[in-house]
Parts: structure tokens; C-alpha cells; sequence
């Protein structure tokens, strides 16, 4: 007994360590699965509830508008997604004043089109198009149609609203609970096209640091448009590494 006893008092420091060593491995093999976890129901979030709402707001709204956007935002970074920068950046442009028309010149007919293409997850709008639009479109008087588009704007104005705060709440879980590298290869294009797409909202929502709405998606936006300069230039140096090799041999 006194050999046992012996033998703990002298190895207790090692004992001690290897389980304070073996707890945080835990702890952290944990915390990273949970992170994990949180990542895949962010996408899955993603995915339900904002796919379906962006994919149609793009759609139906001026693409010509929003290239000229990426045009002049494309090769800005970091982007602030503030007045004073938007007024900057399109300093000689009309774009923040057509942008605020984006689907002023939209038809029912196209929206029919976008409609019926994008119909998969669609439920938000279902009855919206069922009681508005084809009814006008069916059996309306020109009046009736004009009366159903311009119900239609608003609709879109506020659908806009909704998704950008649902984009906020998506990014601000990637800056507190989610792991971004499980995700980046697969959702980051569309989170980049969607972000530049609210550009405009989201600066003329933001007149000074001091009142900062939609901050999460500005940082998110940031993050993973640097990782992809940084994988595209990779990817460059890597083809004319083999081109080099091959031209040689």
C-alpha cells in the first residue's frame, strides 16, 4: 500500500499533466466539431432561405445594372460598404440612382418567365403570383397589368430588404460559430455575386461608422473575395509552371 501511495505522490504531476493535456484536446476536437456543425447548418440555412430569394431578385432585376456595378467594384479592396465610398466609386455614374429603379422597367411577362424557371423554392412568392400577377396577366385590362407590375416593384423593394437582413444573420454566424474553410469552395461565388449586388443598398443604409448596419457581410465579403485573389493567382503561377514544363520538354 505504501508502494501505491508512494508511487502516486511521485507520478501525480504527470498524471496531472496528461489530463489537463488530454482535456483540452478534447475540448478543441470538440469546439471543432461543433464548429463543423454549425457550418453545415449555416449552408443548409443558405440554401433554404436565401438561394431561392437572391437567385430570383437577380434574375428578374437589369443585368446590365449590375455588371456596370461589378465593374467598378471588382478590383476595390477592402470595400467598406459606405455612403462616402459609393459616392466615391461612382463619382461620374448614374448608378446609384438607377440602381434605386432596378426593376422599375421589369414586365409582367418576365417575371412570369423567372417565375416559372425558378420555381423550385419559390414558396415566398407563390401567393403573391397567384393572386397579383396571373390574374392580371389572364384576364386583366392593360390598367389592371400596369396596376399588378407596379405592385410588383414594391414587392421586390421589400423582398430585397427582407434577404439582405437574412445574407446579415448568414455571414454573422461565420464570424462567432461557424468553421468557413468546410464552405468557402462551395457557396463562396454565389455569396460574392449577391453581396456585390446589395452594394448599393447596403452603403445607402450606411452613412458613417458610427451607425454600421450589415457589418458581418461587408467582413465576410472581404475575407473571402481575398481568398479568392489569392487561389486564382495560385492557380495562375500553377498553369504556367506546367506550361513552362511541357513547352520545355
Amino acid at each position: 500500500m505504501q508502494n501505491v501511495v508512494k508511487f502516486l505522490f511521485e507520478f501525480a504531476p504527470v498524471i496531472l499533466s496528461a489530463a489537463a493535456i488530454f482535456g483540452v484536446i478534447t475540448y478543441f476536437r470538440t469546439a471543432k466539431n461543433n464548429k463543423a456543425t454549425a457550418a453545415m447548418e449555416l449552408v443548409c440555412y443558405y440554401v433554404d432561405n436565401l438561394i431561392p430569394s437572391m437567385s430570383f431578385i437577380t434574375n428578374c432585376a437589369d443585368k446590365e445594372i449590375y455588371n456596370r456595378i461589378c465593374e467598378k467594384i471588382d478590383n476595390i479592396k477592402p470595400l467598406f460598404f459606405l455612403r462616402d465610398e459609393m459616392n466615391t466609386i461612382f463619382k461620374y455614374t448614374t448608378l446609384p440612382k438607377e440602381y434605386d429603379i432596378i426593376f422599375d422597367s421589369i414586365t409582367l411577362e418576365r417575371v412570369e418567365e423567372n417565375y416559372h424557371k425558378l420555381q423550385f423554392g419559390l414558396k415566398f412568392f407563390d401567393d403573391f403570383y397567384v393572386n397579383i400577377i396571373k390574374k392580371a396577366l389572364d384576364n386583366g385590362s392593360d390598367a389592371q397589368k400596369e396596376i399588378a407590375r407596379k405592385k410588383f416593384i414594391e414587392y421586390m423593394k421589400c423582398l430585397v430588404r427582407c434577404t439582405v437582413n437574412y445574407l446579415e444573420y448568414f455571414a454573422m454566424g461565420f464570424q462567432t460559430i461557424g468553421d468557413q474553410r468546410i464552405v468557402y469552395s462551395s457557396i463562396h461565388q454565389t455569396y460574392l455575386k449577391y453581396a456585390k449586388f446589395f452594394y448599393i443598398h447596403i452603403c445607402n443604409c450606411n452613412h458613417s461608422y458610427r451607425d454600421y448596419f450589415f457589418s458581418n457581410i461587408q467582413k465576410l465579403y472581404n475575407k473571402w473575395n481575398n481568398n479568392q485573389n489569392k487561389y486564382e493567382k495560385r492557380d495562375t503561377r500553377n498553369r504556367e509552371s506546367l506550361y513552362r514544363k511541357y513547352r520545355i520538354n
